[in-house]
């Protein structure tokens, strides 16, 4: 329900609906938030929402990316810098993308 909100733009709900959980919200949820925020580059509760990410889970190097991002969606280059410089610190590196394809090519299929 969390992401729903937040993709919808609906993030002070979804905030709301994290809060008055009956029971402590998890990584996940808060990063659905925080995807929201990304998307309608709300930094400020994206920074709210980082911070609590940071607590229960601050070693993952997509936490630190998806604040990166959401700096970046509200050219705001001084935090970019500093994000980045914060991985450094800790000496967190971004895991590269990878990317793959299946071919379906059955036995003595001619391939001209």
């Amino acid at each position: 329900m969390v992401d729903i909100l937040s993709r919808a733009g609906h993030l002070d709900k979804a905030k709301d609906l994290i809060m008055n959980m009956p029971f402590e919200p998890d990584v996940v949820v808060w990063r659905g938030l925080l995807g929201g925020c990304k998307i309608h580059k709300n930094v400020e509760i994206g920074e709210d929402v980082n911070r609590k990410i940071m607590a229960l889970e601050g070693y993952d190097d997509g936490n630190y990316v998806l604040l990166s991002d959401i700096y970046c969606e509200g050219k705001r280059w001084e935090e970019v810098v500093n994000v980045r410089k914060k991985m450094e610190e800790v000496r967190i590196q971004k895991s590269p993308g990878i990317s793959s394809i299946e071919v379906d090519i059955t036995p003595n299929q001619d391939l001209d």
